[in-house]
């Protein structure tokens, strides 16, 4: 079911039952680095992406690669247009130390978890990270069909996001000899504009 939710205007896909326990804007949620991911991307593409967009719903012939709560961080059909006529479907996923695939990121992983090193542990850290490796996969492989994904890792400053998603998107287009344009807006102060919206 789709909810408007009055504290920030977006459009939630969610159960009733989310409505009721008071669990249900994705995007008011999510974590301070994935909310100035998802303000930047609507900023320079100048319409709504979804929240925590499951994965399942875009891509449901892969569904045997990804658990059914497999989310995107961010996801929207642009209205952009290569030039066959493919619309682009873009997602972006900001991502945390605890998704680097070395001790460091491992260490972190249990940290930010409360959790001890185990085998358990150990093996619930590489699902995750296999399963980002299943997601840069499943969009390559979709890549003809429009849908390209953009990763922001951790060392990415907020402040950055803007110039790193033009530069990144315009690199992916154009390996598929797809040029498109798009203005560069002028930069966008995310830190400013999110401590507006928590006042």
């Amino acid at each position: 079911m789709e909810w408007r939710h009055e504290g920030c205007d977006r459009v939630i896909e969610t159960s009733y039952n989310n409505i009721l326990n008071s669990h249900f804007c994705k995007y008011c949620d999510s974590g301070l680095n994935q909310r100035a991911l998802h303000c930047v991307a609507e900023y320079i593409f100048d319409q709504r992406f979804k929240a925590e967009k499951r994965i399942w719903d875009v891509f449901p012939e892969d569904r045997d690669i990804f658990h059914q709560l497999t989310s995107l961080d961010s996801y929207a059909p642009l209205n952009l247009y290569m030039s066959d006529g493919t619309q682009i479907k873009l997602a972006l996923e900001r991502q945390g130390r605890q998704h680097e695939d070395t001790q460091g990121g491992y260490n972190y992983y249990l940290e930010m978890n409360g959790l001890q090193d185990s085998p358990h542990s150990y093996k619930a850290w590489r699902r995750l990270i296999q399963n980002d490796r299943n997601k840069v996969e499943v969009f390559r492989k979709h890549n003809t069909d429009g849908y390209f994904l953009i990763i922001v890792r951790h060392n990415i400053p907020r402040w950055r996001m803007q110039k790193y998603i033009y530069q990144v998107f315009k690199e992916k287009l154009l390996e598929y000899g797809e040029v498109i344009d798009i203005d560069e807006k002028p930069h966008f102060n995310v830190d400013k504009f999110l401590s507006q919206l928590d006042d």
